[in-house]
């Protein structure tokens, strides 16, 4: 795990960049990609521990994240990081979608909950698990 969590160092040098350079105003506005060679022992930490992108994406405090074996090819002035000791290198871009309002996060899933049009569909399913059922609103509405 500590391996992986030497991965924020330049992650969060490229969201500093991103920052700098106007293209996200905060970390989960954006998105990394993060270049990690197929023979890395980082690439097989990440195996070990199963880190989905999912999960980095949360470890790293950011909306999206995309591993990849080549080196991000960026447009000139895209922000990026790299660290040799790690031997990766990170490219950081706004992440594509909408803002959940319950977590903040932005993701292409916005939006198309008829339920939840705000919401992505992780908190969808959260608030509906919190939901109370029909039949207990009902009581609850009567007994107020």
């Amino acid at each position: 795990m500590r391996q992986v969590l030497r991965l924020r160092e330049p992650v969060n040098s490229a969201v500093e960049a991103g920052k700098k350079s106007k293209m996200v105003k905060d970390s989960l506005e954006a998105k990394a990609t993060i270049s990690i060679p197929a023979d890395s022992r980082l690439r097989q930490h990440l195996k070990c521990l199963d880190a989905s992108q999912q999960n980095l994406r949360d470890l790293m405090g950011l909306s999206a994240v995309e591993v990849v074996e080549d080196a991000p090819e960026g447009a000139d002035g895209t922000p990026s990081a790299q660290s040799e000791e790690l031997g990766v290198a990170v490219t950081v871009m706004r992440a594509p979608g909408s803002k959940c309002e319950r977590c903040w996060v932005y993701s292409e899933e916005v939006g198309q909950s008829a339920a939840h049009p705000l919401l992505c569909k992780r908190c969808e399913l959260v608030v509906e698990s919190l939901r109370v059922p029909e039949e207990e609103e009902a009581s609850v509405a009567v007994a107020a």
